[in-house]
């Protein structure tokens, strides 16, 4: 394209920089902004219509055919569309280069409340964190068993208790806390585990083994995941243990 400074003075080639034009009339070597949905090589060349692919844009001045990455919070259909307000969920943004309003879910450890408005860190309090396509700052997913979290932005991690101790759902430590009566807890990230003791044994508070230890004495023990119970000694005689249904007595 050419400009014509005005009076009696020819008209010039335009020598414009890329992202710019000299259109019909143009009075301004260095040309006017190419315009959105249109790209421009500078020069004499004229603007033209945007061949952006799906998730691309031509902002005002680009020189770039195929445009460039629609921004965050916007989604670009492509072509010479000018880009778009996102429309997604709650729980879904639109990140870099989205193609539609719908986006994408949030990661987790984050949290999307919808709209234009992107993904953010989670304020989740301990015992509770956001795993993925979470919609609430809060966190809204519990600490499953076997696994503890502190809280904010973090996610789930394995439990790392000691035989005898385990991770209940809601936790917010990794050490646990100690296995109840009745049942035994091997360590780790392992649940615990209902007692299976035969009689004569029982699964004490803090135990790890799944067939219990041996029932205390003045106690009997009816196995499985019961506790201990007190004999009842006949008069002038003592109980010590009771195996089974029988209590094994001494004068």
């Amino acid at each position: 394209m050419l400009f014509r400074s005005g009076g009696s003075a020819d008209a010039v080639p335009c020598t414009c920089e890329p992202g710019y034009f000299c259109g019909p009339g143009s009075d301004d070597v260095n040309g006017t902004i190419c315009v959105e949905g249109t790209f421009c090589l500078g020069g004499q060349e004229n603007a033209a219509p945007c061949a952006a692919v799906p998730g691309k844009h031509c902002p005002d001045g680009t020189s770039e055919k195929t445009g460039v990455s629609c921004p965050p919070g916007k989604f670009c259909p492509g072509g010479d569309t000018p880009m778009e307000a996102c429309t997604a969920e709650p729980g879904f943004f639109c990140a870099k280069g989205s193609a539609t309003g719908a986006g994408v879910p949030s990661q987790p450890g984050y949290f999307a409340p919808g709209g234009e408005a992107l993904e953010e860190p989670c304020t989740a309090p301990p015992g509770k964190y956001c795993a993925g396509q979470s919609a609430s700052a809060d966190g809204d997913t519990m600490c499953p068993a076997g696994a503890y979290c502190i809280g904010f932005h973090f996610v789930a991690q394995p439990c790392e208790a000691a035989p005898g101790f385990y991770c209940p759902e809601g936790s917010d430590h990794l050490d646990g806390v100690p296995c109840e009566e009745g049942f035994a807890c091997a360590g780790g990230d392992a649940d615990r585990a209902t007692c299976e003791a035969p009689p004569g044994k029982h699964c004490p508070e803090g135990g790890s083994d799944l067939q219990g230890v041996a029932c205390p004495s003045g106690k009997f023990c009816a196995g499985g995941n019961a506790a201990p119970e007190a004999c009842a000694a006949q008069p002038g005689r003592s109980e010590e243990r009771r195996v089974g249904k029988e209590c094994r007595s001494r004068w």
